[in-house]
């Protein structure tokens, strides 16, 4: 499938690139979907010389920025529902976060989700949220964007990078992002580990100070 997808893109030129980098985007509006796969693909084919390298890393960074702003905008459309959506009396069933909590998460997304938004092209699969959160936390659409898309040239630049280390080895290149991803995995599980448990001391304290 992986072969089939290189040999279309390698053969299609100018067309590959409207391809990579639609599919750099919807991969920020649906996760599932293999856009890193895409990606590497797009670099080994720069490396190879059948397209040129910069304009796979403009595509597929414009494709991200499409993709990030599409989310941020949908954050933006729950922030002007939030009355609705996070009413305790008349959110929907579905929905369980409560008007408190989301004030609460908004403080906190003020503070550290810019830092987020600049890294988020390094995290696997969740990054989207991200631009959902500062849509609906009311983070400045120009800040958001601008640190998304430093972050996705960063991100897309290594990969091509990677591609002239390996030799344009699509195999070495996916076995190298599947690494990276399996080690951010456990750092992310690590950090979530730490917050629950410091959560978790800090209620029992809280609880313990109690008259």
């Amino acid at each position: 499938m992986i072969e089939a997808i290189h040999a279309w893109v390698a053969g299609h030129g100018p067309l590959a690139l409207v391809v990579l980098g639609v599919s750099a985007g919807i991969e920020y509006v649906f996760p599932p979907f293999p856009g890193d796969t895409v990606t590497l693909i797009g670099a080994v084919v720069a490396v190879s010389g059948e397209v040129h390298p910069l304009a796979v890393w403009g595509v597929v960074t414009a494709g991200s920025g499409a993709g990030m702003a599409a989310n941020y905008l949908a954050g933006r459309w729950l922030r002007g529902h939030r009355e609705w959506i996070f009413d305790r009396e008349r959110r929907p069933w579905w929905m369980p976060i409560t008007r408190r909590s989301l004030d609460r998460f908004e403080q906190r997304y003020r503070r550290f989700g810019p830092w987020l938004i600049l890294a988020n092209r390094f995290f696997p699969t969740f990054r989207a949220v991200l631009f959902v959160a500062a849509g609906l936390t009311g983070l400045s659409f120009a800040r958001t964007f601008v640190l998304g898309l430093l972050s996705a040239l960063a991100w897309n630049g290594l990969i091509i990078a990677a591609g002239y280390a390996v030799g344009a080895n699509l195999e070495a290149l996916e076995a190298l992002l599947q690494r990276y991803n399996r080690g951010m995995w456990v750092l992310i599980g690590l950090v979530v580990a730490i917050g629950l448990l410091l959560w978790w001391r800090r209620r029992r304290r809280d609880v313990a100070s109690e008259p």
